[in-house]
């Protein structure tokens, strides 16, 4: 098995308490070795980093950063997996694939809820009864953090818009396979000009969405399916307890509730983008994934 030989740039809270833990036990299972980028003279020594044969990095940094950071890992060939979003706007996303494209490189968003069973589950339903959708409503909203996190500075975090509206976002493309948005109703909340809260509603493929994110509101991490005889529900939807397991509400003539094993979609996302990320199609894939999603992002 080749080695992967993975950088790491960001080691903050995040990343010590979801991906290191992955990492860890990835280590024999898919040959790899990792290192985390540090600091000389209070700057990241970038030069001494890429010198260690980097193959692939995972960018684990606020959202302003990740198109300068994934633009150097290119330039030096390296492929990037990248948190959400990897690019702020569809300008920044065709520079990055054209580079990307011309050293052969890989790119990736961890969008981690995809990779887990009840995605699956729900891309089915959808997929086999998109006529009988009436609508779709869904919330990713938290109480407030410490303003001394980076989502409130504009110059790094750029607000919460990113960080949480990119979830239900990203099912126009992964979970609808939606190309274009109609009638677009928005609202977001602005203060000092940090995103901090609001609304989209749209139509496409025929029927409404009610998106709701931001914070200084109850935990809500959810998606509902109306459908014209039942209502599908999944709690907690985007982030998942791995220690518990989880299960999809079905509301109609019967209800009933169907539960999956326990999964850790963070370990099951980087089994795949791991196994993968040196192969042409999965490559063009992902370029297609990203480009898509940023489309669709590109019309609110």
């Amino acid at each position: 098995m080749r080695k992967i030989v993975l950088g790491i740039i960001g080691d903050g809270y995040h990343y010590n308490k979801n991906i290191k833990p992955i990492l860890n036990s990835l280590k024999k299972k898919l040959n790899i070795k990792f290192y985390i980028i540090k600091k000389k003279n209070n700057q990241y020594d970038y030069l001494e980093f890429f010198k260690k044969n980097i193959n692939i990095c995972f960018l684990c940094t606020p959202t302003k950063t990740h198109f300068s950071l994934a633009k150097y890992c290119i330039n030096n060939g390296v492929s990037v997996i990248s948190e959400k979003p990897l690019c702020e706007n569809l300008s920044q996303t065709k520079k990055l694939i054209l580079m990307a494209k011309k050293k052969n490189v890989f790119l990736s968003e961890a969008f981690m809820y995809v990779y887990h069973p009840i995605f699956r589950y729900l891309k089915n339903i959808v997929n086999n009864n998109k006529s009988q959708i009436l609508y779709v409503k869904s919330e990713f909203t938290i109480p407030s953090l410490d303003k001394k996190n980076n989502r409130y500075d504009l110059k790094k975090g750029g607000g919460f818009y990113n960080d949480l509206a990119i979830y239900p976002l990203s099912l126009e493309y992964y979970l609808f396979n939606s190309k274009k948005l109609h009638n677009v109703k928005k609202f977001i909340y602005s203060k000092k000009k940090v995103p901090l809260r609001g609304f989209l509603n749209f139509k496409s493929n025929s029927f409404e969405r009610f998106y709701f994110w931001g914070e200084n509101q109850k935990y809500s991490n959810n998606i509902t399916i109306v459908c014209k005889d039942l209502s599908i529900h999944v709690n907690n939807f985007y982030s998942k307890n791995f220690k518990v397991s989880s299960f999809v509400e079905i509301s109609g003539k019967k209800n009933k509730k169907i539960y999956f094993q326990k999964c850790n979609q963070f370990y099951e996302m980087f089994i795949e983008l791991l196994s993968n990320f040196q192969k042409k199609k999965f490559i063009q894939d992902h370029y297609k994934n990203i480009l898509n999603l940023s489309k669709i992002k590109n019309q609110l």
